[in-house]
Order: C-alpha cells, then sequence, then structure tokens
C-alpha cells in the first residue's frame, strides 16, 4: 500500500493504556556470582474490528493483546502500528520497518506485569491510491498487511536487554469457507462498510 517513504501508521488511539527471546543478560548475586536475570517476554495478537472505505480513504479498527509470559514487569512499553500494501507488502520491506528506531509510538502501556494481559483498540487511516490496489476483472482491489511492533525496557536487576515482539498480519474480508484465503477488499463501489473481517499472521515477525 503505501509509498516507498514508508508505511501508513495508526492514528492516535481513543484512549491511551496504563501497557521471544535473546538469551538475558546476567546479574552478579550477593556472593558475586553471575546468575541468569529475570525478564519480560511479551506476546501480541491482532484483530480486525471494523474496516470501512470513503471516496477517499480506508479505516480500519483493530484490538491488539499483550501478554507478559515472562517472569519480570515490562516497563515502558511502546507500541506502533503499520499499514502495508503494494511493493512493501513483502518480508524485506517489513522486516526493515522492524529494525528502525521506535520515535513515536501510537499505544504507550507503562507496565505488564508477569502473568498479566492487557487489550487495547486503535485505528489505521490511509488514502485508497496508498493501498496500490490491483485491477482484477475491471475491480480495484486491496488485501493490506498490518504489522504491530511493541518494544519494552526492565528494571533495575532484571534483563540487560530491552524487548521487541513484533509479526506482520494479513487483513482482508472472511469468505465461510473453512480454511479459505481471506478475500481482498473492493474499493471502487463508493463508501462502504465491509463484514465479516479476519486476519492471518503471516509469518513475518522479530522478537527479542
Amino acid at each position: 500500500m503505501a509509498p516507498d517513504t514508508g508505511p501508513a501508521e495508526s492514528s492516535q488511539p481513543d484512549a491511551r493504556s496504563n501497557a521471544q527471546s535473546k538469551p538475558s543478560g546476567s546479574v552478579a548475586d550477593s556472593g558475586g556470582k553471575a546468575s541468569i536475570a529475570r525478564r519480560a517476554n511479551i506476546s501480541q495478537n491482532f484483530e480486525t474490528l471494523n474496516a470501512q472505505s470513503t471516496l477517499i480513504n480506508f479505516r480500519l479498527r483493530y484490538a491488539i493483546t499483550l501478554r507478559n509470559e515472562g517472569d519480570a514487569m515490562a516497563r515502558t512499553v511502546d507500541i506502533r502500528v503499520g499499514l502495508f500494501a503494494g511493493h512493501q507488502a513483502h518480508p524485506q520491506g517489513i522486516a526493515s520497518w522492524y529494525e528502525q528506531p521506535l520515535e513515536d509510538g501510537h499505544h504507550r502501556i507503562e507496565t505488564i506485569a508477569p502473568g498479566e494481559t492487557i487489550r487495547f483498540e486503535g485505528e489505521l487511516a490511509a488514502p485508497l491510491d496508498a493501498l496500490n490496489p490491483l485491477v482484477i476483472d475491471g475491480k480495484s482491489m486491496a488485501i493490506p498487511l498490518v504489522a504491530v511492533d511493541a518494544r519494552y525496557h526492565h528494571g533495575p536487576g532484571e534483563a540487560l536487554l530491552d524487548g521487541q515482539t513484533a509479526r506482520a498480519y494479513v487483513v482482508g474480508r472472511e469468505t465461510g469457507v473453512e480454511g479459505a484465503k481471506l478475500a481482498p477488499f473492493r474499493l471502487d463501489q463508493g463508501p462502504m462498510s465491509f463484514h465479516p473481517l479476519g486476519q492471518r499472521d503471516t509469518g513475518i515477525s522479530k522478537t527479542e
């Protein structure tokens, strides 16, 4: 979808939320011996809630669920969401996005305790042209990818390495046929709401 300068990204959510792995760093115990530090381990799930097209824009509302499966608090969890299509909707383009500095997140969760699950919602918006739709049998169609990149920190005495969990999902219309691929969004019929919606994990991920 987005032009080569970068993906369209999430608009600010309605409200801020209160938010596998490289080997943990080691710390010295009271006897001076090195021990494996505790660390957070954030998993994620993405859900498509609503998708609409207007004469000029495509809007997608989503929910993200994060769970801390580690044994330490995840602190200052920053999440950004990117919408990809066309030339950038491929593993190399998304992997490159994962490596970029996270300067401005779209959601922030202050802490996620071990075993805690947090769910929040947000919305993506992009011009129809940015979706780089394909014309198939005279119909303008697009199936975008949504990538979610969450990064977090540890406290004193815990793992020295920061954490990151990033995954990409294809979003589209469910067909009602079990095991079938998602159907594309049709963008040449004027304003409309799409349903039922679904998402599939692409396997394009990064975990630290």
